[in-house]
């Protein structure tokens, strides 16, 4: 089981509904996005092999259970961890979240791929940029969990890194 965590609105439903779908392809428009509703709670969905009859199980954990998160952290296998590229004002946050799941993964041996959601919209924050620039997370990645560590650009509407998530979701379960 692959955990989906992230802060309230970052993109983790709309992540996991087309990770669902067998086309990644760019979306006509915005209105092809698929409806969702706020996480309250957690939330299962199921990603199809396209190898096998089998589903691979990932539960989305809302962004407002973030104080309770680590309580799933031993029995996953993986954290996909979602993050709003193009909303500076959440990204502090969701910066401090990410530097406490790392420090918790690292006790457990689990890899981590961090997802910047939203890569479509304009002014939104590269991998670089975020590592380096914004939050000095490179310095910290290297002195602790660099090896378990990947980081994503992402977009639900351009299909921009959802198949290297889908492919990372399936290498990590087999």
């Amino acid at each position: 089981m692959i955990l989906c965590l992230g802060t309230k609105g970052c993109g983790k439903t709309v992540l996991l509904k087309r990770l669902q779908e067998t086309n990644f392809q760019s979306l006509n428009s915005y209105s092809e996005i698929p409806a969702t509703v706020s996480t309250v709670g957690t939330n299962i969905v199921y990603v199809k092999q396209a190898t096998s009859k089998e589903s691979i199980s990932i539960i989305e954990i809302g962004g407002e259970m973030s104080s309770i998160w680590q309580n799933y952290f031993e029995d996953c296998s993986a954290i996909l961890y979602v993050i709003d590229s193009s909303d500076l004002s959440a990204m502090s946050e969701s910066c401090l979240l990410l530097i406490n799941i790392i420090k918790e993964l690292l006790k457990l041996s689990k890899p981590l791929y961090v997802i910047l959601s939203k890569a479509d919209v304009k002014n939104s924050v590269n991998a670089r940029e975020m590592l380096n620039e914004l939050f000095f997370l490179e310095s910290y990645l290297e002195k602790s969990a660099k090896k378990s560590v990947d980081f994503i650009e992402c977009s639900c509407v351009t299909g921009k890194g959802l198949k290297d998530v889908y492919e990372w979701v399936l290498r990590v379960e087999s």
